[in-house]
C-alpha cells in the first residue's frame, strides 16, 4: 500500500509594489528568498505560495505573526523572520545543494552592493567619479571570478545561495544606475553579462524579479536626483510596468 507524504505548505510573505501596493515589490530579500523556495517547489520539496504586502497598509494579522517585516515564512506552526529561514529551510529539507559555504566566492560578491548604494548617494562631481571606480572595481572582482571559473552560476553550474543574493543586487545595479546616474555596467565586463544572461534565462529568478518602475522608486529619496525630473505619484502610477530581462545588443556573451 502506497503512502501519500503530504509536501509541506509554505506561505512566503514579501513587500508589494511602492507604486501599485499588489505586484511583487524590489526588496532584494525578499527576491532572494522567493528564488530559494521556487526552485525547492519545482523539485516537489514543498507547495509554495508567494503573498505581495503594502507596506503603506499593513495588515494587522500579518503583524500579529511577526514584528520583523517581510521577507517572512509561514508554515503550519511557525511564522519565521528573514534572519531565521535559511536555518529552517536547512533543517527541514534533506536537499541543501543550495547553501554550500565558499568563503572566495563570498569575498568577490559581497561588496559590490554597498558601493552601489554609495554611488547613488554620492554628492558632487568628485565624490560620484569616486564612487563609480570604487563600483566599476567591484563588478570587475565578479566579472574576472565567473571568467576563471567558466561557471554558469557564481559557485558552479547550478544555483546557490550566492546567486540568490547576487542575481537581485545585479539588476538593482543595472536598473537604479542607468535612471539615476546614466550608468552602465561596462560592456567589456563579458562574464558578467553572461551571468546576467544566465539569470535572465533562469525561471526561478524570472518570476520573481519585480519591474523595473519599482526598482527605481525603491531608491526615491535615497539617491541623489540633482537636474533629474521628478516623477509624480499619478504619472508613476499610471506607467505601464516594463522588465529588462535582457542584455544589450551589441554585447557578445559567448
Amino acid at each position: 500500500m502506497m503512502t501519500d507524504i503530504r509536501k509541506p505548505e509554505i506561505e512566503l510573505f514579501i513587500k508589494a509594489s511602492p507604486i501599485d501596493g499588489e505586484r511583487k515589490g524590489p526588496c532584494i530579500f525578499c527576491q532572494k528568498w522567493f528564488i530559494v523556495l521556487f526552485l525547492k517547489s519545482k523539485k516537489n520539496e514543498l507547495a509554495l505560495t508567494v503573498t505581495t504586502v503594502n507596506m503603506k497598509q499593513y495588515p494587522k494579522e500579518i503583524k500579529e505573526l511577526t514584528h520583523s517585516p517581510p521577507p517572512i515564512l509561514l508554515t503550519d506552526d511557525l511564522a519565521l523572520p528573514e534572519d531565521k529561514i535559511e536555518e529552517y529551510l536547512k533543517e527541514e529539507f534533506p536537499d541543501n545543494t543550495l547553501f554550500v559555504d565558499i568563503p572566495l566566492a563570498r569575498q568577490r560578491i559581497g561588496d559590490v552592493f554597498l558601493k552601489f548604494n554609495h554611488f547613488l548617494a554620492a554628492y558632487g562631481d568628485e565624490a560620484i567619479h569616486r564612487a563609480e571606480k570604487n563600483l566599476v572595481e567591484e563588478l570587475t572582482k565578479i566579472n574576472n571570478h565567473l571568467q576563471s571559473s567558466g561557471y554558469r552560476y557564481v559557485t558552479g553550474d547550478d544555483v546557490t545561495l550566492y546567486d540568490c543574493e547576487l542575481m537581485p543586487k545585479l539588476q538593482h545595479i543595472r536598473i537604479a544606475s542607468k535612471w539615476y546616474r546614466n550608468f552602465e555596467m561596462p560592456h567589456h565586463l563579458s562574464a558578467l553579462w553572461r551571468y546576467m544572461r544566465t539569470a535572465y534565462e533562469t525561471e526561478a529568478f524570472k518570476e520573481s524579479c519585480p519591474a523595473d518602475q519599482d526598482i527605481i522608486a525603491n531608491y526615491r529619496g535615497k539617491a541623489r536626483t540633482d537636474g533629474l525630473k521628478p516623477i509624480s505619484a499619478q504619472e508613476e502610477a499610471l506607467m505601464q510596468p516594463t522588465f529588462t530581462l535582457s542584455v544589450p545588443d551589441d554585447i557578445s556573451t559567448y
